[in-house]
């Protein structure tokens, strides 16, 4: 029988975030024994997600993730959208990266990983681009950067590509289904009493189907791209479009 996979990945993690919800969420996943992705955002200035007073602990709790056996993600710089440049995803029309200059995006990812080692934290070794949005540049100063692993795209299952290893990210809540590999993106800035609560049982319901990044790895490691992942990732975009042009015309 067929059973799906399902990774957790926490995005818009910074010294700004919402700490009361989190430090809920952290004690969730501990009891549960799972290990999400978390993207930090090394120098956040977007107000958006800004949500609480800097808090002084927060390259420690880094640090302590990665102990955890938790996959460390760069997200992004500044978290600032600067271009209204798709790119390759193609979800989302504004960008912190794609369309910028070679030398402007090793600008900023140089300053990232330098936060990082300021904080005697180990360079990420997974990136999650803010709003979906990067280009082939982007992976290629990433790539010489040592950064090889990218949580994004809709394929159905993880696989290598020009030196890369793509996990796909295709869900913002939990869906059932009986096979492949799905990569749930939260994001807890917004939540309230309610969302944690559902979160709590979504957890419950799944987590005997929660993997973490090494498994990923092991598994996927060796498996490249296929024209039938070519289909599936059209398909799926399509369908996500339609539901975000849905949303927009009967907000």
């Amino acid at each position: 029988m067929f059973k799906a996979s399902y990774l957790i990945r926490f995005d818009d993690i910074s010294p700004f975030m919402n700490w009361e919800v989190w430090n809920q969420v952290e004690l969730i996943l501990d009891k549960y024994d799972i290990k999400p992705i978390v993207a930090i955002v090394p120098d956040c200035s977007d107000e958006n997600i800004m949500i609480d007073p800097y808090n002084c602990n927060f390259w420690r709790k880094v640090k302590e993730w990665e102990l955890k056996g938790w996959g460390i993600a760069l997200h992004g710089y500044e978290h600032k959208f600067v271009t209204e440049d798709p790119g390759i995803i193609g979800i989302n029309k504004y960008s912190e990266f794609a369309g910028l200059s070679l030398i402007e995006q090793e600008c900023k990812i140089k300053k990232a990983i330098e936060i990082f080692k300021k904080n005697d934290c180990s360079i990420p070794s997974i990136w999650v681009a803010p709003a979906h949005s990067f280009d082939l540049i982007t992976v290629d100063v990433l790539k010489g950067f040592g950064i090889k692993c990218i949580s994004d795209s809709f394929t159905l299952f993880p696989y290598n590509m020009d030196s890369v290893f793509w996990i796909p990210q295709q869900l913002w809540r939990f869906k059932r289904f009986p096979f492949g590999f799905w990569t749930v993106c939260m994001h807890h800035n917004t939540w309230k009493v309610e969302d944690k609560i559902f979160f709590e049982s979504q957890i419950k319901s799944y987590h005997k189907s929660i993997v973490d990044c090494k498994y990923a790895n092991k598994k996927y490691n060796q498996r490249n791209r296929t024209f039938y992942d070519r289909i599936f990732s059209n398909i799926f975009f399509i369908l996500i479009i339609v539901k975000k042009t849905y949303r927009t015309w009967f907000r």
